[in-house]
């Protein structure tokens, strides 16, 4: 696996807003300000008032999660994608999917920390992290 760090030595130089060209520790900046600009609503889009909607409410929410629904979960996931943070790919969780019941060490350490993200109503910020790599198109690498 190609560590993160190896992405700094390939970009050499990108442009800001204003088109100043910059490097290294600015780069994380004009990085950091580009995707904060793609998350933000636009001004013209229109916000609807979340208190006028009531949502219907989800009842299988309401249940505390089977090993069954669990290992269904762990199924659908997709082989051969870029792990996440944790560098642990999918096919190393899929390991306990044919288990009818969480057997082994594995298999119960995936359905205690479910449970406990369950019961505790909060997701670790280990888990909770993405990364974004931005992969750029042809043509001038500083824009």
């Amino acid at each position: 696996m190609k560590p993160l760090s190896s992405l700094n030595s390939q970009i050499r130089q990108i442009s800001d807003n204003s088109g100043t060209k910059s490097q290294h520790k600015e780069q994380l900046e004009i990085w950091a300000d580009h995707f904060s600009a793609l998350a933000v609503a636009p001004e013209n889009q229109i916000i609807i008032d979340q208190n006028t909607i009531i949502p219907e409410p989800y009842t299988e929410c309401y249940q505390i999660p089977t090993w069954e629904v669990i290992t269904t979960a762990l199924k659908s996931t997709p082989n051969k994608k870029s792990p996440g943070i944790d560098t642990i790919p999918s096919e190393f969780w899929k390991l306990v999917q044919d288990e009818e019941q969480p057997t082994s060490i594995l298999a119960k350490l995936i359905h205690k920390l479910v449970l406990s993200a369950w019961n505790g109503g909060t997701i670790s910020n280990k888990n909770n992290t993405s990364i974004v790599v931005p992969i750029p198109k042809k043509g001038d690498l500083t824009d």
